[in-house]
């Protein structure tokens, strides 16, 4: 499923933010944003065991992977206050379905707590995994409109010096904080990519099913089955 495909660029694309350095950055909302990403950035370095350490220990010993799935969601919690997912569920999910399914808070809540928990089981490692491969820079498209504000940036990859790509970010500032709502990665703003796929399913199968497929690969990455 695509959708999962595409929960790695939402990593790629909100974990190259937190690795760029502060050249061109004006201004105390970006500085702000900035200060929040990092803050984002030093949690995950610090505290998540990343893919590739789980993947190796999902292979030799089950028992060792289930607690150090633990020990990462114990960070979950304070990575996920620098990303806004309420705000990223509402841009990814149609709003011909929101008006059907998302009749009461409880619904949407529903959802939106499987888009975080497939972030935080997935990305977050990834994540970890990342901050190694690329340097970036970046600098502010336009100024801040309705709480919100653009980022342009440009990766650049160590082992593979001629080969860069530009990532743009949207953020959002909600109770003071700014947050990471949006990424557009090679052209695809991952929310526009999410809501095609959403709605594929949904119609041609159920939001049922959509939530179902979720909770699938849930389960299948917790238990590492599939990462």
């Amino acid at each position: 499923m695509k959708f999962f495909h595409d929960l790695i660029a939402i990593g790629v694309g909100i974990l190259v933010l937190v690795a760029m350095s502060l050249e061109a950055m004006t201004g105390t909302d970006f500085e702000s944003a900035v200060y929040s990403i990092e803050q984002m950035k030093t949690l995950i370095s610090k505290n998540i065991i990343s893919d590739a350490k789980l993947r190796d220990i999902a292979a030799k010993d089950k028992e060792s992977f289930l607690k150090e799935k633990e020990t990462n969601r114990k960070f979950h919690a304070a990575i996920s206050a620098y990303m806004d997912f309420e705000l990223l569920a509402e841009l990814s999910m149609p709003k011909k379905w929101q008006e059907k399914y998302w009749t009461s808070s409880r619904e949407k809540k529903k959802f939106l707590g499987h888009l975080q928990s497939l972030v935080e089981e997935i990305v977050y490692p990834r994540g970890k995994d990342f901050f190694e491969s690329v340097t970036v820079s970046y600098k502010p498209e336009g100024g801040v409109s309705n709480q919100k504000l653009s980022v342009l940036s440009k990766v650049l990859f160590k082992d593979k010096k001629d080969k860069s790509v530009e990532i743009h970010y949207r953020l959002t500032k909600r109770n003071g904080r700014w947050k990471v709502f949006d990424v557009n990665l090679e052209g695809d703003w991952w929310s526009e990519s999410f809501k095609s796929q959403f709605n594929h399913i949904i119609t041609t199968e159920s939001y049922e099913s959509l939530l179902g497929r979720m909770e699938k690969k849930l389960s299948n990455v917790k238990q590492g089955l599939s990462l």
